[in-house]
């Protein structure tokens, strides 16, 4: 059932920054599935109490009149596609259908909220159980958003993609935010949760297998470009600036606080890297020879710092501090058979946790690439990007990069919002290609396992932004005690709940899984066939959480 520990808060949910571009793009998507009634599955059949929060009382209004614009007209950018009508679930006898029938009962209080004013800043924090923060760069607005959120005990997501930011504020505020018992959950966004989320799901069809992956790499597609927000642009930018301070960081958070995550490999298995010899421009074999680049944007620093917090949770929880932290092969041999067992003996009980948190304790070797239709293009990708590096590392580089973002991206960046109508048109498709080898088990040997996974999903930038970060509070609103407390990414913090159930739910992603072994689940039949491919996107929710 649903948490009630802290619903004598006002909202359930605050969006701060509602009023930026992002911000607004999240609303609406709170607001589609108000309409829908598809929260009041997730509140026990409660409306969802939610607010606007940001520092401009026009803007923010403005937002509202959108959103009543959207129910009104029964249009959404979150609709599959063209402007297809909203049509609200008749199923759901929802409380509010008990109030006025009066069509704006499902849109959000306006609160004006300044990060600059420390008591219009608590006095929003306070009220809601869970924010999503859309204020960037988080670099310049985060940390005060998020020290305050953990002192008024409010639980946080955010869509931040600015690595450094992000380890830093968990050197400084993990430990704090435990004591409190917290939940901080960096990168919800496209960045890096799609990532994590879709090797959350690779990891969960190689268990189904008796499987455990050692690599996945992650190939990412864009079909259609939309305009950069300038916003994002910024936090590009100061992401680049801080690689130095990125380093110091990161020595510091891994030498003294976490414990560098170790890739699974039963006994007499000797590790075979991929991309070991492959230069940083090349075609790849198994995408059909296309030609790729390795993906700069925060996902593989995230999936590493996931793993990483995993992994030292795992040693404080079950290893008590042994003298040995790295001596683990005897205690993973046992974990492996376990996850495998657990996993299959529930593959079609959906009433059971679908995807236990043990499985996010198997670390993989992650790479992360994207695909370009030629050479040169990637060629010039890779000039612009060196350019870009050696400005960002200067204040006066910095100004000229801030300055003319539409020189520096070939028009991809500008002062100006992005084109709205071309979001409807954009999708990417991700395809996460994996190995790993069965566990060995009384009547099994060790074999190894090649799996895939392709996820499609609408315009990256804003529209499955939106939903990712939309979806991760929804989580952690409803499933908080499955949750610990601290700081986390989304692998690490809703690897034991339904989320990815739910995002199927959606029909705005499609799930594709491929493998060259059946599926092995409780007492189904073997199939003779070397080659499975399963549709996920109707697939029925077989993992809903069990109740609290």
């Amino acid at each position: 059932m649903l948490d009630r520990e802290r619903l004598n808060r006002r909202y359930d949910i605050a969006i701060l920054g509602a009023s930026g571009f992002t911000g607004g793009f999240v609303a609406q998507y709170v607001f589609r599935e108000a309409f829908l009634g598809r929260w009041e599955r997730f509140m026990d059949g409660q409306p969802l109490r939610w607010a606007l929060a940001g520092r401009s009382q026009s803007r923010l209004n403005a937002v509202l009149d959108d959103l009543s614009r959207i129910e009104v007209e029964g249009r959404s950018l979150f609709n599959k596609g063209s402007y297809e009508p909203l049509k609200r679930d008749e199923s759901i006898e929802p409380v509010s259908r008990r109030r006025s029938s009066f069509s704006f009962k499902f849109l959000p209080t306006i609160l004006q909220a300044d990060i600059a004013d420390d008591e219009s800043l608590n006095s929003v924090l306070t009220s809601t159980n869970v924010v999503i923060n859309c204020i960037g760069p988080f670099r310049f607005h985060g940390e005060k958003v998020l020290k305050t959120c953990i002192e008024c005990g409010t639980h946080y997501v955010d869509i931040c993609g600015e690595t450094e930011w992000m380890e830093r504020m968990t050197l400084l505020y993990d430990d704090l935010a435990r004591q409190k018992g917290v939940r901080i959950v960096f990168s919800c966004g496209f960045d890096a949760a799609a990532s994590e989320l879709g090797l959350l799901e690779l990891k969960r069809q190689f268990a189904l297998r008796n499987a455990i992956p050692t690599q996945v790499d992650m190939f990412l597609e864009l079909k259609g470009i939309n305009k950069v927000n300038f916003a994002t642009y910024e936090s590009a930018v100061q992401s680049f600036a801080n690689m130095n301070s990125l380093r110091r960081v990161r020595k510091q958070l891994y030498s003294a606080k976490l414990i560098k995550p170790r890739e699974y490999f039963p006994d007499g298995i000797e590790p075979d890297w991929w991309n070991a010899k492959k230069s940083a421009i090349h075609k790849e074999d198994r995408m059909n020879n296309q030609w790729c680049m390795p993906y700069v944007m925060c996902d593989k620093a995230v999936v590493r710092l996931g793993q990483a917090l995993s992994e030292t949770r795992y040693d404080e929880k079950y290893m008590h501090a042994t003298a040995d932290k790295r001596d683990y092969d005897n205690e993973r041999s046992k974990r492996a058979n376990q996850v495998v067992s657990y996993i299959q003996s529930h593959a079609d009980d959906s009433k059971s946790t679908y995807t236990p948190g043990h499985i996010t304790y198997f670390p993989v070797r992650f790479g992360a690439y994207i695909l370009l239709p030629s050479f040169l293009v990637a060629f010039a990708v890779t000039c612009v990007g060196l350019v870009f590096n050696l400005l960002a590392k200067s204040k006066f580089g910095r100004s000229i990069l801030l300055n003319n973002p539409s020189m520096f991206t070939g028009g991809f960046v500008s002062l100006d919002r992005p084109d709205i109508d071309i979001c409807r048109n954009v999708e990417y498709i991700q395809t996460f290609i994996g190995t790993g080898y069965t566990v060995p088990g009384e009547k099994r040997d060790t074999e190894k396992l090649d799996l895939s996974l392709q996820v499609k999903g609408p315009d990256f930038g804003y529209v499955s932004c939106s939903v990712f970060a939309v979806m991760s509070a929804m989580t952690l609103l409803r499933y908080r005690k499955s949750i610990p407390s601290g700081i986390h990414t989304p692998s690490s913090a809703f690897s034991g709940t339904p989320i990815l159930s739910h995002l199927r739910s959606t029909e705005i992603f499609e799930f594709n899984v491929s493998c060259d072994l059946p599926v092995s689940s409780g007492n189904a039949s073997q199939r003779s066939s070397k080659t499975e491919v399963a549709s996920l996107k109707h697939m029925e929710q077989d993992g809903k959480m069990t109740e609290e």
